[in-house]
C-alpha cells in the first residue's frame, strides 16, 4: 500500500513575472524554526521561506530548495521553471494562484491529515471528506475509519473572497498499514526523469539520474527509429506527430532504470490537464510519473 510516511520534506511554489521570480517555501511537518535555502539554478543562491530573485536572461532553469528543520530533518526537492520576458506567471505551466495540498499519516485504521493553502492564509477555512460517508473541518485533523480499504479523501479549502480550492487523493486504510502518503514525491536513486524544450521540429532533452554515482550513462531513444547517448541532447524530427521517446540510464551493474513520455512534435497537442491515482495491484502508488495518449495517433 502507500507505506510512505512525509515526516520530513519540503515544497515549494513560485510566481514568475519577466525575468523575476517570487519563491514560497514550505517545511512539512511546518515548523517555525525550519531553514531555506535556495540555489536558483543559474549560479545564485538565497535564504528564507519567502524570497525573490532576477534573472539575467530567459531560460530553464533547475531551483532548488533545501530546508532543515530538527536535528534529523533535511529535505530537498526542485522544480524546473521557465524564466523569458514573456512570461506572465507560474513556471513550469503551473500557476500556484489559489490551490490547496495535503498530505497525510495512516497507523491501522487511523489517519491524520495535514492539509496547506496556497498561497497561505491564517483565516482559511478546510473542509474534508474522508470517503466513507464521514466529514471534518480543520487544517489538521485525525479520522478513524471504520474498516480497512481505499478511500477517496477531499480537502476543500476557502480563503479570500474568491479563492476556493480542492484536490483529492485515495488513500488505503488497513490494519497492515504503517505509514501513509499523500501528493508527494519521494525517488529511489536508481530513477530518472526528463524534460524538453521544442522549436517546431527541433527538441531540446535534459536528463536526470536521480543516482547518487558519478558516472551515468544516459540513451534516448526518440520514437522515430533513431537513439542517441548524453544527458542533454538535441534531437531533429522529420514530421509532425506524436512520438514515445523514452530514456534509459545506467548508473551501475545493477541500476538501470527508463522513463518515457509521449510528445507532440509540430501542431497542437490538444492536452488537457488531468487529475487522478494509479493504482498497481489493487493499491495507489505514491509517486511516479503517468503519460496518458491515444494508441492511434502515434505514427
Amino acid at each position: 500500500g502507500n507505506d510512505t510516511i512525509p515526516l520530513c520534506e519540503n515544497f515549494f511554489y513560485y510566481d514568475v513575472q519577466g525575468l523575476n521570480a517570487s519563491f514560497y517555501g514550505m517545511a512539512l511537518p511546518e515548523n517555525e524554526e525550519a531553514t531555506y535555502s535556495w540555489a536558483f539554478g543559474d549560479g545564485a543562491s538565497g535564504e528564507g521561506a519567502e524570497t525573490a530573485h532576477a534573472y539575467a536572461s530567459d531560460g530553464t532553469y533547475q531551483v532548488t530548495l533545501t530546508t532543515t528543520s530538527g536535528d534529523d530533518c533535511t529535505a530537498s526537492s526542485f522544480e524546473f521553471l521557465y524564466i523569458g520576458n514573456d512570461s506572465t506567471g507560474g513556471g513550469n505551466d503551473t500557476i500556484y494562484g489559489c490551490q490547496n495540498y495535503f498530505y497525510y499519516d495512516v497507523e491501522g485504521l487511523s489517519a491524520s491529515f495535514f492539509g496547506l493553502v496556497l498561497p497561505e492564509n491564517d483565516d482559511a477555512t478546510y473542509t474534508w471528506t474522508f470517503g466513507d460517508g464521514t466529514s471534518g473541518e480543520g487544517a489538521e485533523i485525525v479520522h478513524e475509519y471504520a474498516e480497512e480499504g481505499t478511500y477517496e479523501v477531499s480537502l476543500f479549502t476557502t480563503s479570500g473572497g474568491d479563492c476556493e480550492a480542492i484536490s483529492y487523493e485515495f488513500v488505503f486504510i488497513g490494519d497492515d498499514s504503517t505509514g501513509g502518503g499523500g501528493n508527494d514525491t519521494i525517488w529511489n536513486e536508481c530513477e530518472n526523469y526528463f524534460y524538453y524544450t521544442a522549436n517546431d521540429f527541433d527538441v531540446n532533452f535534459y536528463g536526470i539520474s536521480f543516482s547518487q554515482d558519478d558516472d551515468v550513462a544516459f540513451y534516448w531513444e526518440f520514437g522515430d527509429g533513431s537513439f542517441g547517448e548524453a544527458a542533454n541532447i538535441e534531437h531533429q524530427y522529420a514530421q509532425a506527430g506524436l512520438y514515445i521517446v523514452t530514456l534509459t540510464t545506467v548508473s551501475s551493474d545493477t541500476c538501470v532504470y527508463s522513463s518515457t513520455q509521449a510528445i507532440q512534435i509540430g501542431g497542437d497537442n490538444g492536452g488537457q490537464d488531468i487529475w487522478g491515482s494509479v493504482f498497481a495491484d489493487g493499491n495507489p502508488l505514491d509517486y511516479g510519473f503517468v503519460t496518458m495518449f491515444s494508441a492511434d495517433r502515434i505514427p
